[in-house]
């Protein structure tokens, strides 16, 4: 590699400010989809399990690498307490999971059954539940994941004020 892309990616993974972190943030967000992809599409075509199934362990793959990426890299949060972050993200990922899960077997579903879409149905057959998880995958991860994960879970905020209240009564 030459010194000059080296250049650029050194400063691109050093700079800080929203449009850095977000960038980071898609960077970590593709790793773990090709990862959740490989596991779901090795689950269901080589081992024949559901695609729901296949689902949820391909997010379950993709969610760990995407956490470890997130605090070293994306969010650079080393200087925060790891077991916060990962109940946090656990939080999180939790929601994340049944959206993508249930978004995949929602549009698959509907997709089957839409008369306007036979024609991709018929085109696509089984296949058809990818056209969902990409479409599932990229709303959820916009709308959900990226938000929570740069608000709440990289932050500094206190979980345990909460549970010491609990625990007091």
């Amino acid at each position: 590699m030459s010194v000059g892309i080296k250049k650029i990616i050194r400063s691109f993974s050093e700079r800080e400010g929203g449009f850095f972190v977000f960038l980071r943030a898609q960077c970590s967000a593709q790793l773990a989809t090709v990862l959740d992809f490989a596991v779901t599409l090795f689950l269901f075509y080589l081992c024949s399990l559901g695609y729901v199934y296949a689902t949820f362990a391909g997010a379950l793959s993709g969610a760990v690498l995407n956490c470890v990426v997130n605090y070293e890299w994306t969010f650079k949060a080393s200087g925060l307490d790891k077991r916060g972050i990962i109940f946090k993200y656990l939080l999180v990922w939790g929601g994340s999971v049944l959206l993508n899960t249930w978004g995949t077997y929602f549009f698959t579903e509907w997709m089957q059954h839409a008369s306007c879409l036979n024609a991709l149905f018929a085109l696509l057959g089984e296949h058809c539940f990818l056209v969902a998880k990409v479409l599932t995958a990229v709303l959820v991860g916009c709308s959900w994941n990226y938000f929570l994960q740069r608000s709440f879970v990289y932050r500094p905020v206190r979980m345990n004020f909460h549970l010491k209240k609990k625990q007091n009564r």
